[in-house]
């Protein structure tokens, strides 16, 4: 997972992890992995130039859906994209 995490952070792109139901009941043995603190990976900023190619992306696939789907976050309020009716 860390290096799952690492690169994600690293690259700037999504990260997909899949722990199995049953794996979270299990005992932890072994000898734990020693990695690098989140906040001293390095993180690549986008340019403007990448953050409006993929704006454009998003917002053609959006376009061109025939249902889309929104999913909001629990950081939705906070970035103030909370409307209640929509909630309620």
């Amino acid at each position: 997972m860390e290096r799952v995490i690492r690169e994600a952070l690293r690259l700037s792109a999504p990260a997909y992890i899949t722990v199995a139901e049953d794996l979270a009941r299990m005992p932890v043995i072994g000898t734990p992995i020693k990695g690098m603190a989140l906040p001293n990976v390095k993180r690549n900023a986008s340019t403007r130039q990448e953050l409006d190619a993929a704006l454009a992306c998003v917002l053609e696939r959006l376009r061109t859906a025939k249902t889309p789907v929104a999913l909001p976050t629990q950081s939705s309020p906070a970035m103030g994209f909370v409307n209640n009716s929509v909630l309620s």
